[in-house]
């Protein structure tokens, strides 16, 4: 039997502690011996005596982003008898958290660490929103000297460089072997490089340019290779076509829509494909739209109709 310990990361600008979050904290302590929540915010008494039925409950100051709450969730844990330890935070909405807990560590094979999907740009790594660290990961000594060396960072940019690529880049010199549950073909890896970069082509169409499409073909097929983009979110409908592949979609895919893929028509997709899954979560962006500078309700410029999320039409599967 596998004795797992998990780390919970929750924010939430009204102290709340949202539908689906609780669901993925009822799955993950399910599975967990040791469950820690660590909280950003000032919680309503309910939502904290929620929290502390199932987890141990830590609240901290909102500083230093979702590593620091990992440090400060893994600092409270014993490591000692664990074989896996999970650290998550609320940005996901998992289509089906049992995925994670059965399916998806068979699909990271042999893998000492692994998460969801993978990190591009900079150098390969692991998106951190959903990390779990095998034995081998939790006994080296690469892995306890990244956390001892986590400290507060007030960019987001310098904590995704020097905490999410790190985290990767350390473990990995140690000869630890990482994996994602989500595989981008080759194919899917020239679909994402389209979307991302499909204000180019509308630019070439416009000017009738050919020399500037044919460039950006070729463009397209060398990101393809050494891809930059953001893979939960150029790749976002693979939850519902192939949710076994990506078990999640990304809150931040669809509040921001920061490809112009048509995220509403995205989330419309997973409300209907799962009802569960995603009850809640549309109330949860409106409620939270004004501390994210109301980038819900503002209307997101659409990328061309071919670069769109494909999803299935309302009744099909």
């Amino acid at each position: 039997m596998t004795r797992r310990g998990a780390v919970i990361a929750h924010f939430d600008p009204d102290g709340r502690i949202a539908p689906h979050v609780r669901r993925m904290v009822d799955s993950i302590s399910s599975f967990s011996e040791q469950v820690v929540f660590v909280s950003t915010s000032d919680l309503l008494p309910a939502e904290h005596d929620w929290a502390t039925g199932r987890a141990t409950v830590l609240v901290r100051p909102n500083v230093g982003h979702d590593f620091v709450s990992y440090r400060e969730g893994i600092r409270t844990l014993d490591l000692t008898h664990t074989d896996e330890l999970v650290v998550c935070n609320d940005t996901a909405v998992f289509t089906d958290p049992g995925i994670v807990a059965s399916g998806a560590r068979s699909t990271a094979r042999n893998a000492d660490f692994w998460g969801i999907t993978p990190g591009y740009g900079f150098t390969p790594h692991l998106q951190s929103y959903f990390i779990v660290f095998g034995r081998r990961a939790l006994e080296s000594t690469s892995f306890a000297r990244f956390w001892d060396e986590v400290e507060v960072l007030g960019s987001r940019d310098d904590v995704i460089t020097s905490f999410e690529v790190g985290l990767s880049a350390a473990l990995r010199a140690d000869g630890l072997h990482a994996d994602t549950v989500l595989r981008p073909t080759r194919a899917e890896r020239a679909v994402g490089s389209a979307r991302a970069h499909s204000h180019e082509l509308t630019a070439a169409l416009r000017a009738r340019n050919p020399k500037k499409v044919a460039g950006w073909v070729r463009r397209t097929l060398r990101r393809a290779g050494a891809p930059e983009w953001n893979s939960a979110a150029a790749l976002a409908d693979r939850a519902i076509r192939a949710p076994h592949r990506l078990p999640a979609v990304k809150i931040s895919t669809l509040r921001d829509d920061p490809y112009g893929l048509d995220s509403r028509s995205l989330l419309s997709a997973c409300e209907t494909r799962f009802p569960g899954a995603f009850a809640g979560v549309r109330e949860y962006l409106e409620r939270t739209d004004s501390a994210y500078g109301g980038r819900w309700s503002a209307p997101t410029p659409l990328g061309p109709k071919w670069s769109r999320y494909r999803v299935p039409a309302q009744g099909s599967s």
